[in-house]
């Protein structure tokens, strides 16, 4: 194993597409990353034929099966198969430029206190502008006082570089020397893919001492690839809604200062927001005929609970 070689672990489940579009981005790297791992999902017969046209035989690429329908599962699959110091976990529907992987290297020498590294994704919705352009953040993915996370990772930040809590896990790097234990929190709830698991990683990280970086100059195309209803994010009653609620209730819980966890959740139970109604703005949403709002608030506030005492167990 080399401290400064990279592995890349890519999970994927059905986006044969996005897959080849990924990998044929790492096969034009102008410095070539050392090791790849494909985690592929069950019953996808595409995707490890896309692999096999692409990985040309290279022994440095490998296909590894994972039996459960679960991420956390796919990228525990992955930190337990790669050997590499540096390790990147890559959305299958990101498209890193050529000179990704050069610049990691340039910014792994550059910062030996860093332990994780990110950037921002393009997201390439041209039917929503808005989204594909933004203006630069201020403020990327940070904890405010009261518990809330602030992503922006789309967005860039002012000047070019951020010291931050989390990375978004489209585009995620990391020394393998920061995250000894090499695995992710199982006691998270995981099917599908908007869960959380870059704040346990990140989180863990900044607890043992290294610093989290955020350059605007290591950055990928996000081609936002299809989800499953189930994953849909705009879906409030969905069951990878709820668990959303109890994985980030848990991860607050488990890491930020107990201050900041119990006045963020007092204030999902009580205030809440369209998405996840609290007391106020499911009285609200009732006076604007959504009758559904109170049978929602009240799955919410069950999995805040549940997540917030497990994650205050598992802190303890």
């Amino acid at each position: 194993m080399s401290d400064q070689l990279i592995s890349v672990i890519i999970p994927t489940l059905n986006r044969p597409t996005d897959l080849a579009r990924c990998l044929k981005a790492l096969l034009a790297q102008t410095s070539p990353v050392e090791e790849v791992c494909v985690v592929v999902g069950p019953g996808d017969v595409e995707s490890p034929k896309v692999f096999g046209q692409l990985a040309g035989g290279n022994s440095a690429w490998r296909l590894v099966h994972v039996e459960q329908p679960s991420v956390v599962t796919a990228m525990n699959l992955g930190l337990s198969a790669v050997k590499n110091g540096i390790i990147v976990f890559l959305d299958d529907d990101a498209e890193p430029p050529s000179q990704w992987a050069a610049i990691l290297r340039e910014k792994i020498e550059q910062y030996p206190d860093v332990g994780a590294f990110g950037g921002r994704d393009h997201l390439q919705l041209p039917e929503e502008p808005g989204l594909m352009n933004p203006p630069p953040a201020s403020r990327v993915g940070v904890f405010t006082w009261s518990g809330q996370l602030i992503g922006n990772h789309h967005c860039g930040v002012v000047g070019s570089l951020a010291d931050v809590d989390v990375i978004k896990g489209v585009n995620f790097a990391f020394r393998r020397e920061a995250i000894p234990a090499m695995f992710i929190d199982r006691n998270l709830v995981f099917r599908g893919a908007e869960v959380g698991w870059e704040v346990d990683i990140c989180c863990a990280i900044k607890r043992a001492g290294w610093r989290i970086f955020y350059f605007n100059d290591f950055w990928v195309n996000h081609h936002v690839g299809m989800r499953s209803d189930e994953d849909n994010r705009a879906m409030r009653d969905t069951p990878v809604a709820l668990r959303r609620v109890f994985n980030m209730a848990y991860l607050i819980f488990k890491h930020r200062p107990p201050v900041s966890a119990a006045w963020y959740f007092l204030r999902h139970v009580l205030i809440g927001n369209r998405q996840q109604p609290g007391i106020v703005m499911m009285v609200l949403l009732v006076a604007h005929g959504d009758w559904k709002a109170p049978s929602l608030a009240f799955k919410i506030a069950r999995q805040l609970f549940v997540g917030a005492c497990n994650g205050y167990r598992s802190r303890v």
